[in-house]
C-alpha cells in the first residue's frame, strides 16, 4: 500500500521503477555537473546541511562485473533496462579488462497525457500535464496543480543521460568528463557532457592555480594519476576524437575534478578602409548632326534587286512594288500642270516623225 501511494506521488520516481533511489539536488547545483555523477553511479556526500554536495563517493568496483545504477552484473547476464519510454534488454560484457554494455530489442511504450486546460504554469506558457524544461537548468517539469515555479519534487525532476549505460569503460576506469560552454555564464548548467578525459589521453597538465594544503585522498581530485587538494586549477591538453582539446578543471567536488573548455562565438562586420575616390562628371559627347536623304521604299529596294523583270523577282520583291505601285501620289491643294520632262525628247521625236512623213 504504500509503495501505491509513494507512486501517485513521485514524478519519474525510482521507488516506482524498481532502480537505485537517489537523492534531490537543487538546480542550484547544475554548475558543479551533478548529473554526469549521479548517472556515473557516485553518492552525493555532503557537509554542514550545505544544498549542494561536498564530494562523491565511487562506488564499489567488483572484477568481471559491470555496474549500473547500485546493480552488479556479472559477464553475460542479461537484464531489463527500463526507461520512462521503453524497456531494453541489456546484458554486460567484459573482454580484456574493458566493461561495457549490449544493448537491443527496445520496446517503446507512450506515455501521453492530454492537456488540461483548466490551469497554467509559469505564468500562463503551459497547460496542464504539459512537460517543460526550464532554462538554464538540467531539470525537467511537468506542469500539475500546486506548481509555484520552484524545482522540486513532485513536480521536477533531473534529465537524465544514462551515462553508466553508454560510457561503462570510461565509468570503470573513473575518468573525468568534460564540457563546452558557449556563453560567457561563470557558473554555467552542466547537464550533458561532451566526452572523458582519461589519464591515457593527457598531452599536459599546467597548473593555474594550486592548493598547497595536505593532500587528504578522501578529499582530492584526481588526474594524470596524480592527486590534488580541494580547490586547485589546472589547465589540461588532451586527445578528444583524434584531436587536442583544452579544457580548464577545478576541483571542487572530490574525486573528480569540473573541466570546462569555454567557447565564446563573437562575430563583427570587416572594417575595410577605402580611400576617397574624386568623382568627375562625365563630359558630354556630341554627335555629328546627319541629314537624311529624303526617300522612298522602291529608292531602297529595287536598286538592291538584281533582275530585268517583274517576272524574275522573287515573291517577295514582286510583292513589295505592288504594294508600292498602289501608293497614291499626293494631291496638292493647288494643283499646277506639270511638265514631263523626262518625255519631253520622246515626244518631239514623234513630232517631227509624223512632220517628215
Amino acid at each position: 500500500m504504500l509503495r501505491i501511494i509513494l507512486c501517485s506521488l513521485l514524478l519519474w520516481s525510482s521507488v516506482c521503477t524498481g532502480e537505485e533511489a537517489t537523492t534531490f539536488i537543487s538546480s542550484k547545483c547544475d554548475y558543479l555537473g551533478v548529473n554526469a555523477l549521479m548517472s556515473m553511479g557516485l553518492k552525493p556526500q555532503f557537509e554542514n546541511n550545505e544544498i549542494c554536495p561536498s564530494s562523491w563517493k565511487w562506488p564499489e568496483q567488483k572484477d568481471g562485473a559491470c555496474y549500473y545504477k547500485g546493480n552488479y552484473y556479472n559477464h553475460g547476464e542479461e537484464f531489463i533496462k527500463k526507461d520512462e519510454n521503453s524497456e531494453t534488454s541489456c546484458r554486460c560484457n567484459v573482454r580484456k579488462g574493458n566493461k561495457r554494455f549490449i544493448c537491443e530489442n527496445a520496446n517503446w511504450t507512450s506515455t501521453w497525457e492530454e492537456l488540461d486546460m483548466n490551469y497554467t504554469c509559469a505564468s500562463g506558457k503551459y497547460y496542464g500535464n504539459q512537460q517543460f524544461w526550464p532554462e538554464d537548468t538540467c531539470f525537467r517539469c511537468k506542469c500539475k496543480p500546486g506548481f509555484n515555479g520552484e524545482l522540486v519534487q513532485p513536480f521536477c525532476e533531473r534529465t537524465t543521460n544514462d551515462l553508466g549505460m553508454q560510457y561503462q569503460k570510461e565509468v570503470c576506469k573513473q575518468c573525468t568528463p568534460y564540457y563546452h560552454n558557449y556563453n560567457a555564464n561563470p557558473k554555467p548548467a552542466l547537464c550533458s557532457p561532451s566526452g572523458f578525459i582519461c589519464d591515457e589521453d593527457i598531452y599536459q597538465v599546467s597548473p593555474i592555480n594550486v592548493v598547497q594544503d595536505p593532500v587528504d585522498s578522501n578529499l582530492a581530485c584526481k588526474m594524470d594519476d596524480k592527486l590534488y587538494s580541494k580547490g586547485t586549477v589546472l589547465n589540461v591538453t588532451f586527445l578528444s576524437y583524434n584531436s587536442k582539446t583544452n579544457v580548464n578543471c577545478t576541483c571542487s567536488t572530490p574525486p573528480l575534478f569540473t573541466c570546462v573548455n569555454t567557447v565564446i562565438y563573437s562575430w563583427s562586420p570587416p572594417i575595410i578602409a577605402i580611400d576617397p575616390i574624386e568623382i568627375k562628371p562625365i563630359p558630354e559627347i556630341k554627335f555629328p548632326e546627319v541629314t537624311m536623304p529624303d526617300m522612298t521604299v522602291a529608292d531602297v529596294v529595287f536598286p538592291m534587286i538584281d533582275t530585268k523583270t517583274v517576272e524574275d523577282m522573287p515573291v517577295m520583291a514582286q510583292r513589295i512594288k505592288r504594294e508600292v505601285d498602289e501608293i497614291p501620289e499626293p494631291v496638292a491643294e493647288n494643283p499646277e500642270p506639270i511638265v514631263d520632262t523626262i518625255f519631253e525628247p520622246i515626244v518631239d521625236a514623234v513630232k517631227c516623225a509624223g512632220d517628215n512623213e
